[in-house]
């Protein structure tokens, strides 16, 4: 990422194409009429659909001012969790078949939620705050990646438990081809207690301990 602070574009400057001297990313639009445009039509959807003044839909796309900045960050959360409530609504009417949620007026697209997102982005002038990094991340899929990783990791994880608990001794890299990780994973694994636990617990199920004996025994005896 580039250092460079970004200039606020300067309203009376005449249209024309953008020059070099921008970001690739800056020059989209293609020029400052169209970068206005497009600004415009941001500005009035904050206003109307999210509920902002028209001061407020100006921090949220853009901080003008080094004394707006703290202002421009809340703002941007506060809009970021609007539009995380909009992907939600447009996430789960996706799910249902021959539900139209944007042609319904239930959700914002996702094309649209995306352009507003990234444009807080970069009229951030600090790094973007929770609710904004979260809205990134389900815009793009990588809370759903995260989530399925972390199951498939579990997965895995169980069945390393399982096979340890029915062949003692086994090698790391053995058991690490049969379950489908790296042998670092087993031996990250292996130095969890939890994980030594429930494998000393497998073996005691399956050479016939039963947990419940002791309470049996209580319950006979009353």
């Amino acid at each position: 990422m580039t250092d460079r602070k970004k200039q606020p574009r300067l309203v009376n400057e005449k249209p024309e194409l953008y020059g070099d001297t921008l970001l690739d990313h800056e020059k989209f639009d293609g020029n400052l009429d169209a970068f206005l445009h497009r600004m415009n039509r941001l500005s009035e959807l904050l206003e109307e659909r999210g509920s902002f003044s028209r001061d407020e839909a100006s921090n949220v796309l853009v901080s003008i001012s080094t004394d707006q900045i703290n202002k421009a960050f809340e703002l941007t959360e506060r809009a970021a969790e609007w539009l995380r409530i909009e992907l939600k609504n447009l996430r789960d009417g996706e799910k249902v078949e021959g539900k139209a949620p944007v042609l319904t007026g239930q959700s914002l697209s996702r094309l649209l939620i995306a352009d507003v997102a990234m444009t807080m982005v970069e009229g951030l002038q600090e790094q973007p705050g929770p609710e904004l990094i979260a809205l990134l991340m389900e815009l793009l899929n990588v809370d759903r990646h995260r989530r399925s990783l972390g199951a498939a990791h579990s997965e895995e994880k169980d069945r390393a438990v399982q096979l340890e608990a029915q062949v003692p001794n086994v090698g790391v890299r053995e058991l690490a081809k049969h379950v489908g990780v790296a042998p670092s994973t087993i031996t990250a694994w292996r130095r969890d207690p939890d994980y030594e636990k429930h494998v000393k617990l497998i073996r005691r199920l399956r050479n016939g301990w039963n947990p419940f004996s002791k309470f049996r025994e209580k319950q006979k005896r009353k």
